[in-house]
């Protein structure tokens, strides 16, 4: 899995998964470590991680290198991928049994660039994505990290996993937002995101599971592609919130927005802003209740996009309840 010896840059452990080091501008021998790779273990550390207890892992199979820390048979991990409505995962932080953590980064951001410009994007987009995994490394280390849920009833406690997440990406995000600047979330690309979204869902609901009709897996395929938005959603309040700013024009007066979002988004957003930044210590029992609220808030959600995730005594249940943005055609 390791393609080399472990290194250390700003003394955080630094490993080579899948690439050659020499591609990346690295030369093992003589311990020459890339700017661009100084900066982003030395933003590692300025953030407060434990460095004992974390490695700074550059990938170039990043689905691989999570795969393999992944739970065997485990279908998350089996079928990972690293595309996310319309964007792809740039890094991913993982806890191991040891308890030590991964920062997984993607190798590409570290290939050398001719063109300046090119390379100062790159290189923002490599430390905001940093810093915001280290706020993942952080809310793990001081105990703030989600909880024990395994007596809570299944429906209710999918949403609040998914709102226990949500809460930690906006934390971290803020963080990331404050210190390196935005990466562009809170854009007109949210009409895209939106787009996406209906289109998941539609294909999920009447082609998917007309094929399987297996509630389960519509239930769990509806909510990933929600909860994979509403984390969005949740970059795109931290940069509202840090920039005091609204939602561009074109955002807020589209109609896939107003249809599927707008209900929902003034109390999305109050409710994130209670949360501190990953940099601040919260109790586990303060953020427990926002998830609650969150959950709370996700479930009236699906049901706005035509769906209902319920528990009843004899079990979950999930129902489609109305067809009316699924039958919505897209151009």
């Amino acid at each position: 899995m390791t393609d080399g010896p472990e290194e250390r840059a700003a003394s955080v452990a630094l490993v080579f998964e899948y690439v050659d080091p020499s591609l990346l501008g690295m030369n093992l021998e003589a311990g020459d470590f890339p700017p661009l790779l100084q900066g982003c273990a030395g933003m590692l550390v300025a953030c407060g991680v434990d460095t004992a207890k974390t490695r700074l892992v550059i990938t170039g199979d990043f689905v691989r290198s999570v795969q393999d820390r992944g739970e065997p048979g485990s279908e998350y991990h089996e079928n990972y991928n690293t595309q996310r409505n319309t964007g792809m995962v740039g890094g991913k932080t993982i806890p191991l049994p040891d308890s030590t953590v991964d920062v997984l980064l993607q190798a590409v951001m570290f290939v050398p660039l001719n063109h300046a410009e090119d390379a100062a994007a790159v290189a923002g987009s490599a430390l905001h994505t940093v810093v915001h995994e280290a706020q993942h490394v952080v809310i793990a280390q001081h105990g703030e990290a989600s909880g024990e849920l395994e007596a809570t009833p299944w429906a209710r406690r999918n949403l609040l996993i998914a709102a226990d997440q949500v809460i930690e990406e906006y934390r971290a995000e803020l963080v990331a937002c404050q210190v390196v600047g935005p990466s562009g979330w809170n854009t007109e690309d949210l009409v895209s995101s939106a787009k996406t979204w209906l289109g998941d869902l539609q294909r999920i609901a009447t082609v998917e599971y007309q094929s399987h009709l297996d509630v389960g897996r519509l239930a769990y395929d509806i909510l990933q592609e929600s909860h994979t938005v509403w984390k969005l959603l949740g970059y795109a309040a931290a940069e509202q919130l840090e920039a005091r700013d609204g939602l561009p024009t074109v955002v807020a007066e589209d109609e896939l927005w107003t249809a599927m979002i707008e209900p929902h988004w003034e109390e999305f957003t109050l409710l994130l802003a209670r949360v501190p930044g990953g940099d601040e210590r919260i109790p586990r029992a303060e953020l427990e209740s926002l998830a609650s609220d969150l959950a709370d808030l996700f479930a009236d959600w699906l049901v706005t996009l035509g769906f209902e995730f319920t528990d009843h005594p004899e079990g979950a249940a999930f129902y489609i309840r109305d067809w009316t943005l699924l039958a919505l055609e897209l151009d």
